[in-house]
């Protein structure tokens, strides 16, 4: 067997301690820390095929707004309207209905939807 010199010699010694913090439910920053680990490569390498621990996971905080916002958009509500009623940014609304089909405003009416201009953009 080939000699490993450098500061990952004991790869798989350094691989299991890293599976265990993983699974005691540490954060890959912890992780890092407690190994003294510099390189994120060697990180990847090193917690390959564990999951993150479930506090580390980002909720979908605003999912019943995202749902709102577009049942809205599909009832002909414009942006404006929408961002008052939910108290929400305008980017967001945007982002959330950027899929549905467009209306053809006409005035301070909605004259339906404009097939031709969904997915257009």
């Amino acid at each position: 067997m080939a000699q490993t010199y450098g500061t990952y010699a004991d790869f798989e010694g350094l691989r299991e301690r890293a599976v265990a913090l993983r699974r005691e439910g540490l954060s890959r920053r912890q992780i890092r820390d407690r190994l003294h680990v510099d390189n994120n490569d060697i990180l990847n390498r090193l917690l390959e095929g564990e999951p993150p621990p479930e506090w580390t996971k980002r909720p979908n905080a605003k999912d019943d707004l995202r749902d709102r916002a577009r049942a809205l958009r599909l009832q002909g509500w414009t942006y404006d309207r929408i961002q008052l009623e939910l108290g929400c940014s305008k980017s967001s609304i945007s982002l959330w209905v950027r899929d549905l089909p467009r209306f053809i405003w006409r005035g301070s009416t909605c004259s339906g939807w404009n097939a031709s201009a969904s997915g257009s953009t």
